[in-house]
């Protein structure tokens, strides 16, 4: 097996799906791939102090995949670990059609994120804490959840249209983004894994990448009712294959607007009331048949909407407003924060 790594959100939660008037978008419940499995026994802290050994058994990856095998982590008590590994795929440019994701149950973690890195990083093998958010902030997503409603057990977390696939770059630098937040007295034992499946570059007829629409750093006073919003303009023509939202627990609702090129505007996706285990499984909607189409000019209006209900500030990374999009034709992510297009300097690096 090759070591490499990809991204998406989340943890072990209860999933929320959303209904679309357009008869392209399709519920994950019906998706092939979002295997329905008995939940686990999960241990519990019974006992102040206590290691709770959450490790996972991680499947082999496909054959001829990649399989990423960070070490474990060690989260203490009444604490959130972010850790990175990072590493280099060195193999020819490919294309990325099977992603299965793996994360210690009992819904402790947050996000186990494969982000593009456009510098040096740190050296291939070597796993500590997190840079700073900020320049966290500069590894966009490199490959996304798509097509289902991710969930434990489901095998394959990509099922995009024949001939699409997600692109892997030769000599692509990533880092492995994972984070846990530890609510309770004893330590947890946690590990990640993640599994690739891929076809030859030649096999693919359009590429497809991740798209993050993002509001940057959010900022709620105490018990601040709040809503930000914000556009983000198509540069080309797209096919929009699924869109996807992440905020956490202060979240009251969220929505995206489809902003054509006469200034109407459509609802394509709302979740409303937000859930805060939307946080670690986001609610996806997802288009069949080639996907939905966008034309260069229009635009998806992001709005979340916020109550803080505590007495004490709350800002980023504690709170966050980011719409996921996986789109083709595109060969490399991109991210648009507050309508500003940061690529391509914030891109990956390779040929």
């Amino acid at each position: 097996m090759v070591s490499l790594w990809f991204m998406v959100v989340m943890s072990c939660g209860n999933t929320g799906t959303t209904d679309s008037s357009d008869a392209m978008a399709d519920t994950v419940a019906d998706s092939p791939n979002a295997a329905d499995t008995a939940a686990p026994t999960i241990p519990t802290c019974e006992r102040d102090g206590d290691v709770l050994d959450l490790r996972p058994d991680i499947p082999d990856a496909p054959d001829g995949g990649i399989a990423i095998r960070p070490p474990h982590i060690e989260v203490p008590p009444f604490s959130q670990a972010f850790w990175c590994y990072w590493g280099t795929y060195t193999g020819p440019t490919t294309g990325v059609t099977v992603f299965q994701a793996i994360q210690s149950p009992g819904g402790y973690d947050h996000h186990n994120m494969l982000r593009a890195v456009p510098d040096q990083g740190e050296p291939d093998g070597y796993m500590d804490v997190c840079p700073d958010s900020n320049d966290m902030f500069h590894y966009g997503p490199l490959v996304q959840a798509t097509g289902i409603e991710p969930k434990p057990g489901a095998t394959n977390w990509l099922d995009m249209p024949d001939g699409v696939a997600m692109k892997l770059r030769q000599n692509q630098k990533w880092v492995l983004d994972m984070h846990y937040i530890n609510p309770t007295a004893c330590t947890l034992l946690v590990q990640n894994g993640i599994n690739i499946g891929m076809v030859p570059a030649e096999e693919v007829e359009n590429w497809a990448a991740p798209i993050r629409l993002d509001a940057g750093v959010i900022e709620l006073e105490p018990q601040e009712v709040k809503t930000v919003e914000f556009d983000c303009e198509w540069p080309t023509d797209l096919n929009i294959l699924s869109v996807g939202s992440h905020m956490h627990e202060h979240g009251t609702h969220y929505v995206v607007d489809h902003v054509k090129r006469d200034g109407s505007a459509e609802e394509i996706y709302r979740v409303d009331p937000w859930q805060p285990e939307y946080r670690d499984f986001p609610v996806m909607v997802n288009y069949s048949d080639g996907g939905m189409p966008v034309l260069a000019g229009e635009a998806f209006r992001t709005s979340c909407n916020y109550h803080n209900q505590t007495d004490e500030p709350v800002g980023f990374p504690d709170e966050m407003c980011t719409t996921f999009v996986a789109a083709y034709p595109m060969a490399d992510p991109r991210t648009c924060m507050l309508g500003e297009w940061v690529d391509p300097e914030n891109m990956p690096t390779g040929r």
